[in-house]
């Protein structure tokens, strides 16, 4: 995915409600959403709220940092329309 691409899903949560940014000490953070592209495997702001691990020779994994961590799925996954969740 390229930047207009990542716009667009930022976009897509915005209308849905969710804040995806906001600021601190005059630097901005991701608030309720964190955009993290492959390969970088690292967000695109400051996100305190999520937990980056190396895991195996699968590559990365996230989770909400504290929290438990839920099982770890393999592979990519058919997605028909990121947009279209009605």
């Amino acid at each position: 995915m390229g930047p207009a691409d990542n716009e667009a899903i930022v976009e897509f949560w915005k209308e849905k409600g969710l804040v995806p940014f906001e600021t601190r000490d005059g630097k901005q953070y991701w608030n309720e959403l964190c955009l993290i592209p492959s390969p970088d495997n690292q967000p695109t702001l400051p996100c305190d709220w999520v937990e980056i691990r190396y895991e195996d020779k699968h590559g990365y994994c996230y989770n909400l940092r504290g929290k438990p961590q839920g099982e770890i799925v393999r592979g990519p996954k058919p997605v028909k329309n990121f947009f279209d969740l009605n």
